[in-house]
């Protein structure tokens, strides 16, 4: 039940989309078992799904990031008594993987622009450094 209750919070938080339900199973049972003290490792999973440690590592990355995960073993156990299930108003995985990378652009295109500034900045500092100076001495000829 623990790991039926797992895989609806996976749905939830989208990680079910465009995904194989095996790596989604082996990643509920591995965090179950673990749950209820059953020693299981993750080969054990990997030849009862019929998926690469990879996959199920995957998977049990993009649930660390639900708010079920972040629930302590008491507030978990009050959800399986009958409670409510928490607030999963997430984005799919694969949404947040691109926006973190235009993220990345963006603040890249940032730091570029940012340069770009403050050697144009320098510049005009410099120009105005040489007029100043320019006129200074004119003005010392005028007198």
């Amino acid at each position: 039940m623990t790991a039926l209750r797992l895989l609806q919070s996976m749905k939830r938080a989208w990680i079910s989309t465009g995904r194989r339900p095996n790596g989604l199973c082996g990643a509920a049972i591995l965090i179950a078992a673990r749950y209820h003290g059953f020693k299981r490792n993750m080969s054990q999973i990997v030849r009862v799904v019929h998926v690469c440690q990879e996959t199920i590592r995957k998977r049990l990355d993009e649930f660390k990031d639900t708010n079920t995960a972040k629930l302590t073993r008491e507030e978990f156990m009050a959800l399986e008594g009958g409670g409510a299930e928490p607030e999963e108003s997430m984005d799919p995985p694969s949404f947040v993987q691109t926006q973190s990378k235009r993220l990345l652009q963006i603040e890249d295109g940032l730091d570029d622009l940012h340069k770009m500034l403050e050697e144009k900045a320098n510049r005009i500092e410099e120009k105005l450094v040489k007029i100043d100076s320019g006129s200074g001495q004119e003005e010392g000829k005028d007198d």
